[in-house]
């Protein structure tokens, strides 16, 4: 059960105990006074999004697609006014951002017009607030509207990869790989530094793989371990959930995922180190993962630290425009260009009209000058009229 909810379970049989939660990304849960004794070794998903506009910065990203649903409205102002800062702006208007929460494959006919209006707006950056696991409903509908590898940089502030292990249609997780590939996840990040590496070596070799937030979870664990270890050195009565709750919150050590320690004042993580994954594809097994590419430690004089460059989604590491050119010059590619018999039947209606145009004026003139002509010597003034209006036919 999510630690969210399990104290909420608690509370609402009025049992009091500290909780830590090794994944609860809400910031709800950051009020001390609203839940004393819960606490969280990640940091509010929220703060992900500095980390995904500093790289916007880095990049020469201006322009951004933003959609999310109704339970991610936090996410969603919060991430506004960063942008704001940074004098980024969002391309699509208001009526094209939110989405039902509960979003799914079945909803598409009546969001066509939705999806279509996003993918006409040739903004590549696509960041997501939205609820696991309706965000893969929200990408096949992006593939069902036309949209493919290349059209968009698929950015989210939270781990989805394992989130397509609940996706078992193959046709639906061909769809999401094909759109998701090359893009970035910004997440809290794991298994850092030499005991971090360690540890992931132990676990692998216990539990044949490191699954997500696993590491986090140990930290949860340990962190709770040594607020034990603290009250007895101390001498403090263990079975005081108060006591204990106080000397958590004493802690900071080092753990898989880094420092860990809790806010002063709040129930999550003090500045945590975020990290840059590289969504990628494995052939071999036909899954997607997130590949740790670079990390973002707020409380060290170099902020972003790259291990290796970004794969895009055209197997580049040459850095993508954030708004689609294409080569014909038109707002459109050039694969979409078909011959129409309903156009070309309108183009021939207008051609033959300003034919019939053009001969009645041609008989007019000719009935107003060049009869005058046969008759008359032309004046000056004539002469020139009448270059003129030949010249304009």
């Amino acid at each position: 059960m999510d630690g969210y909810w399990l104290y909420y379970t608690l509370r609402y049989f009025n049992y009091s105990m500290p909780h830590i939660s090794p994944y609860a990304p809400s910031s709800v849960t950051e009020n001390y006074t609203a839940f004393p004794e819960f606490m969280t070794v990640i940091k509010d998903v929220a703060f992900n999004t500095q980390v995904i506009l500093n790289l916007a910065v880095i990049f020469g990203w201006k322009n951004f697609v933003v959609i999310y649903d109704n339970a991610s409205t936090v996410m969603y102002n919060y991430f506004v006014a960063q942008l704001k800062k940074f004098n980024m702006r969002i391309v699509n208007p208001p009526k094209l951002q939110q989405i039902d929460t509960y979003y799914t494959r079945n909803d598409y006919p009546k969001w066509k017009y939705w999806f279509e209006g996003l993918i006409k707006l040739r903004a590549r950056l696509n960041v997501g607030f939205l609820t696991p696991p309706y965000w893969m409903y929200v990408v096949e509908s992006f593939y069902d509207a036309g949209m493919r590898r290349g059209d968009w940089i698929f950015l989210a502030n939270a781990r989805l990869a394992y989130s397509l292990t609940w996706e078992t249609d193959e046709v639906q997780r061909k769809k999401l790989i094909n759109l998701m590939y090359g893009g970035i996840v910004i997440s809290q990040a794991e298994w850092i530094g030499d005991y971090g590496q360690m540890l992931r070596n132990g676990f692998i070799k216990a539990y044949i793989n490191d699954t997500d937030f696993r590491c986090l979870a140990f930290d949860s664990a340990m962190l709770l371990l040594h607020g034990i270890e603290f009250t007895i050195q101390k001498g403090q009565n263990v079975k005081d959930y108060e006591v204990i709750n106080t000397n958590i919150r004493k802690q900071k050590f080092t753990g898989c995922s880094g420092t860990i320690s809790i806010e002063p004042g709040g129930n999550q993580r003090s500045l945590p180190t975020i990290g840059i994954h590289n969504l990628k594809w494995d052939e071999s097994s036909g899954k997607i993962y997130e590949d740790l590419v670079g990390e973002y430690d707020f409380s060290s004089a170099q902020l972003i630290t790259f291990y290796k460059a970004i794969v895009w989604y055209d197997n580049t590491t040459n850095v993508p425009v954030d708004i689609i050119e294409y080569e014909n010059g038109c707002p459109f590619p050039t694969k979409i260009i078909f011959r129409s018999d309903k156009g070309s039947g309108v183009l021939y209606g207008i051609s033959s009209a300003l034919i019939v145009i053009s001969i009645i004026e041609a008989l007019f003139m000719w009935k107003k000058f060049w009869s005058y002509l046969c008759i008359n010597k032309l004046t000056i003034q004539s002469w020139c009229s009448l270059r003129i209006i030949l010249w304009w036919q």
